[in-house]
C-alpha cells in the first residue's frame, strides 16, 4: 500500500520529555510551590535538557499544523 504523505507518531517524544521533566528535582518532588528563584532556575533546567529530547530530530519531518500545535500544548501545559 503506498502512501503520499510521511505519518509520525510523536507519543515517544512527548512521553520522553515528560519523564526527563518530572524527573527534575523540583518538579518531580515538591511541584510549583517551591519559591520562584527555584522554580525560575528549574524552568532553566527544563529550556536546557528537556525540550532537546522532545524536538530531537523534528527538523528531517515535514509538520503538519496539529502536530506542532500538540508540541506547543506539551511545552505551554507543563510551563
Amino acid at each position: 500500500m503506498q502512501s503520499r504523505y510521511l505519518k509520525c507518531s510523536l507519543t515517544v517524544a512527548k512521553r520522553g520529555f515528560y519523564r526527563a521533566a518530572n524527573s527534575r528535582p523540583i518538579f518531580g518532588k515538591i511541584g510549583r510551590s517551591a519559591s520562584e528563584e527555584v522554580i525560575l532556575h528549574d524552568l532553566q533546567l527544563i529550556s536546557s535538557k528537556c525540550i532537546p529530547i522532545l524536538l530531537y530530530g523534528l527538523e528531517v519531518l515535514p509538520m503538519q499544523k496539529h502536530q506542532l500545535n500538540s508540541l506547543d500544548f506539551v511545552i505551554n501545559r507543563f510551563l
